[in-house]
């Protein structure tokens, strides 16, 4: 097994010159999986996916999508375009093949490059991943409801909230007040298992350090894409080939994402693994079920 040294901030350029800011962790040999983040997130989030591997078997390379971390941002993106970046930092650390795996609103990009570079794709998986929420798609409430009506309707309560919340606190360096200040809103609505695995000191520095490492940021590359994925992502998943097989897994008690989103798009996506945890949360899920998830990912051919 190789062991990877200190990767957490690297950088490639892309095509049309704008940096891409990736993350590496596990083994330098393993099988390569790109690790979406969500929103908001960073690079840094893949801590918690490799915190639980007993056998660290493979290669996390986490990217930081525009606007985000090292990532500079791109003025006017969509979805789509999201391959294009996966593509060339692919072809520069000489991967031909790869697996992706997003958690939350990192899943609608994993779903981008199923649907365009498919024969790149080894293996494909989404943890609680967002879907695309129309009337005709799934009925949310209370907190879902809510989170989908600001972002769609009145992105600049999210602009402020994210400011009031997190951006100006992510430079103290009270460690407590960080603690205080910049988790209770998340807490407050998590599910048990998830307020059980926040007690965990290293899942809590892990968290804080994403909400630092995002709050340091302006709130242009967090809200843009926040816009992004609650609008229309220009394919349906009806479109993504039967070819690609496309693993879901998501908790019964998740309340950031919606459980009947989970079921609506294992039904849509033409060959569609789901497995749902009646006892997971949104954040149990990518820590206790992540040797599971690596495991079916690593084991495609």
């Amino acid at each position: 097994m190789g062991k990877i040294r200190d990767k957490t901030s690297q950088i490639i350029k892309l095509r049309d010159g704008r940096k891409l800011g990736f993350a590496e962790f596990g083994d330098s040999e393993g099988k390569p999986i790109l690790y979406f983040h969500g929103n908001p997130g960073t690079r840094t989030e893949a801590k918690l996916s490799e915190l639980e591997l007993s056998e660290k078997t493979a290669r996390i390379i986490s990217i930081d999508r525009p606007g985000f971390g090292l990532s500079d941002f791109k003025k006017g993106r969509k979805i789509l375009d999201w391959s294009d970046d996966v593509e060339d930092l692919a072809d520069s650390l000489g991967l031909r093949k790869f697996s992706i795996l997003g958690v939350c609103g990192g899943g609608p990009y994993v779903l981008v490059c199923a649907y365009k570079i498919p024969k790149r794709c080894q293996s494909v998986g989404i943890i609680a991943s967002t879907g695309p929420i129309n009337r005709t798609t799934v009925r949310l409430e209370g907190v879902s409801k809510r989170i989908v009506f600001v972002n769609k309707r009145l992105p600049f309560l999210f602009r402020a909230f994210f400011w009031l919340k997190m951006s100006r606190h992510a430079r103290s360096t009270n460690e407590s007040m960080i603690r205080q200040k910049m988790l209770t809103h998340v807490i407050k609505n998590f599910s048990k298992p998830d307020k059980k695995l926040l007690k965990r000191p290293k899942i809590m520095d892990i968290l804080i350090e994403r909400m630092r490492d995002v709050g340091r940021l302006s709130t242009k590359g967090t809200v843009f894409d926040r816009k992004l994925i609650f609008r229309p992502w220009g394919f349906r998943l009806e479109d993504i080939s039967s070819k690609v097989k496309v693993h879901l897994w998501q908790g019964h008690l998740d309340k950031t994402v919606p459980i009947s989103i989970g079921r609506y798009m294992s039904k849509k996506i033409p060959n569609c693994v789901a497995k749902f945890f009646p006892k997971e949360g949104h954040i149990s899920v990518c820590v206790t079920k992540m040797n599971e998830i690596v495991s079916s990912l690593t084991s495609s051919p």
